[in-house]
């Protein structure tokens, strides 16, 4: 499988049967998490670690650990303790971490969706301006 050329930077975070990309927003998040959370980010990067390994990636999530928080735009969102990563598909096994976030309120911030959104559009211009639009199975709808 080719890897497509991408505009937009990324870099594979975990790979088994799915690969798993995060963007430098989602980096930077990692980085500042503070110490109270280290326990939560270590729980997460296992997460993620196990997605990768699994035959069917994030699809059998149970909604306490992953759930959709954008159905236009297929958003989701992993989530351990406090810390949220969201995310959406491409097709062949492939998972993009999008950004992440401190859960501070009940919903999740508007802000945090349209940046996911913006990177989505972003991924996807790059890859093929005409793109179609992917679901959560990864298939084209």
């Amino acid at each position: 499988m080719l890897t497509p050329k991408l505009t937009i930077e990324l870099s594979i975070i975990r790979e088994g049967a799915w690969k798993i990309y995060g963007t430098p927003e989602l980096g930077e998040f990692l980085e500042q998490i503070p110490p109270n959370l280290q326990k939560d980010k270590l729980a997460i990067l296992a997460l993620l670690d196990r997605i990768a390994k699994d035959s069917t990636g994030p699809r059998l999530l149970p909604d306490d650990i992953s759930h959709s928080v954008d159905e236009k735009h297929a958003i989701w969102e992993f989530i351990q303790g406090r810390l949220r990563i969201l995310w959406f598909y491409d097709k062949n096994c492939i998972v993009v971490c999008a950004c992440g976030f401190i859960k501070k309120t009940p919903r999740t911030p508007s802000s945090e969706k349209d940046q996911a959104i913006a990177i989505k559009k972003k991924y996807f211009e790059s890859i093929n301006p005409a793109s179609p639009k992917h679901n959560r199975k990864g298939k084209k709808s």
